[in-house]
């Protein structure tokens, strides 16, 4: 009996090292792609210079806008796995961007800007997103390009080149300019344009 318990013991133990030398040595033969995770400079070009709680001025006439950088972050989400043994390889996370920019009025805001940027292993994509209004009524509208891009724009005192240009409906504009973001904006018949 006693022969039999130690039989049992040593068939347990050996199936148990067997067990995680598999288990490392199917870690050990892992193999990942040549892809490094994070933004190249090009697409880093699409995230604006201002900060969080950095103030961006817009002008029409005599009347300013005054928006605020609410969120700006960029981060890389690694993937998870409950198996120990599993391989993560950078490929098989993805790194995000988020920029968030809010025109406030009394305790309701009036205009937004996101924009969300991803990248992973299948490639780049953009996601912006206008919030505002259209003729008195709230209106909002998610876009993953430009329609097209302007050689020059003269704003202020200044000339912007290749200027990324969308139109949302027949009164609302946006001009954006990489790493500056929003540069100007038509809505409801009126032009402001970017004082900072």
């Amino acid at each position: 009996m006693l022969k039999g318990k130690q039989t049992m013991k040593t068939l347990a133990f050996i199936f148990l090292l067997i067990t995680v030398i598999m288990l490392f040595d199917s870690c050990r033969k892992c193999k990942c792609s040549d892809f490094q995770p994070g933004f190249t400079d090009d697409e880093k070009e699409w995230i604006p210079i201002p900060e969080e709680n950095d103030t961006i001025f817009f002008e029409c006439g005599d009347s300013v806008k005054t928006f605020i950088v609410t969120y700006k972050n960029t981060y890389f989400e690694k993937p998870s796995s409950e198996a120990p043994w599993a391989c993560i390889c950078p490929e098989d996370g993805m790194d995000f961007y988020y920029f968030e920019m809010l025109n406030y009025k009394s305790t309701n805001y009036i205009e937004e800007l996101k924009i969300n940027l991803e990248k992973d292993i299948d490639g780049f994509s953009m996601h912006f997103f206008w919030k505002g209004f259209y003729n008195d009524l709230k209106y909002s509208e998610d876009f993953t390009s430009f329609d097209y891009s302007i050689d020059s724009v003269f704003i202020g005192d200044q000339w912007f080149h290749d200027v990324y240009y969308k139109i949302l409906t027949d009164s609302i504009e946006l001009y954006f300019h990489k790493s500056i973001g929003l540069i100007k904006y038509k809505s409801n018949g009126f032009s402001w344009e970017i004082l900072n």
